[in-house]
């Protein structure tokens, strides 16, 4: 658990996705979401995806890195794009392809807390079922690498700029 002093209140400019009508974020929603500051955000990249300051954003990580996928998920832009993912219409399984996907390879509760990290300043502390509702409003803020982490089990969901939406698990090494 992060302390009080590592979040900043949500801005309607830096998170704008969550506030734009078109994703119907409810408060109740938002109300779980918290945006560590820069500071605390850089730790949680440098304690769990990497010390090295010119790695700051998923994009620029080495082939090398862990962050590698092992099992690939749908692509997310036309569930993104559709007129029915922006009135909150949902599938005959009861929800979308990716929200499916996540709850499938995750295996996690609803109220796990998880981290969405768009880059070594910026990420989102949030249960898992909350980001399994919004992913659409932090992909608006960041599509390009950003990835959902849960730290305890090392499970990670990362999504890519042309749609590419993956799945893997940290490995210690």
């Amino acid at each position: 658990m992060l302390p009080p002093t590592s979040f900043r209140p949500l801005d309607t400019e830096v998170d704008w996705g969550l506030f734009d009508p078109a994703f119907q974020v409810h408060q109740g929603l938002r109300a779980q979401i918290q945006a560590l500051t820069a500071a605390a955000s850089a730790e949680l990249w440098a304690t769990h995806v990497s010390a090295i300051p010119g790695e700051r954003h998923p994009m620029l990580l080495p082939l090398t890195h862990w962050l590698k996928p092992a099992q690939q998920g749908p692509n997310w832009v036309p569930e993104y794009n559709s007129d029915a993912a922006v009135r909150g219409v949902i599938s005959a399984t009861g929800e979308g392809g990716v929200s499916w996907f996540l709850r499938q390879a995750f295996e996690l509760a609803t109220d796990e807390p998880t981290y969405f990290i768009a880059m070594r300043e910026r990420s989102y502390s949030l249960p898992f079922g909350v980001f399994v509702t919004c992913w659409r409003c932090f992909l608006a803020v960041d599509d390009e690498g950003s990835f959902l982490f849960h730290a305890r089990s090392g499970a990670f969901a990362s999504f890519g700029p042309n749609g590419t939406l993956s799945f893997g698990r940290r490995i210690s090494t």
